[in-house]
């Protein structure tokens, strides 16, 4: 077998033993690439800007409430609608849009909501890092295979 056809065999065997779910739980992968049409590998740049971009926004929804800011925390729900829409974390979605009617109703308890937004949204923020590691793996895997049928280390 020459070198080209063994790490093309290896390549194969990565990629159809590497983490690339359909689905991710709280994130129809699916139903992104479809409606975004691009790339898994476009996708995992698209999840890690999600979850730079979130990772204190139920903090910062949190502290604008507490300070009477309501204007703000609907502004930062929004954007957390809006950026949980483009990689279909549609839990998230429905959590954000619920906790956005009750601000602008003035309902006077809204910590059953923002926990359950918590929650949808710590499971989203699970998936993409169990994601982006595997993603990881996987180019250090196939980093390893190309470096051992090379020769090189």
């Amino acid at each position: 077998m020459s070198v080209t056809n063994h790490q093309e065999k290896n390549a194969r065997l990565i990629n159809s033993t590497s983490c690339q779910p359909q689905n991710l739980p709280g994130i129809n992968m699916d139903d992104a690439l479809n409606r975004l049409k691009i790339s898994r590998e476009n996708f995992s740049q698209c999840l890690s800007i999600f979850f730079e971009s979130n990772a204190t926004i139920v903090a910062d929804i949190c502290n604008a409430l507490k300070r009477g800011d309501e204007l703000e925390a609907r502004k930062l729900l929004h954007r957390l609608r809006g950026s949980s829409a483009n990689i279909s974390a549609d839990d998230v979605v429905q959590k954000a849009t619920e906790l956005s009617d009750a601000v602008k109703s003035k309902e006077k308890c809204l910590e059953p909501l923002v926990d359950s937004l918590d929650n949808s949204l710590n499971i989203v923020m699970k998936s993409i890092t169990t994601y982006t590691q595997s993603k990881k793996v996987d180019s250090n895997n196939a980093k390893h295979v190309d470096r051992t049928i090379s020769g090189s280390k």
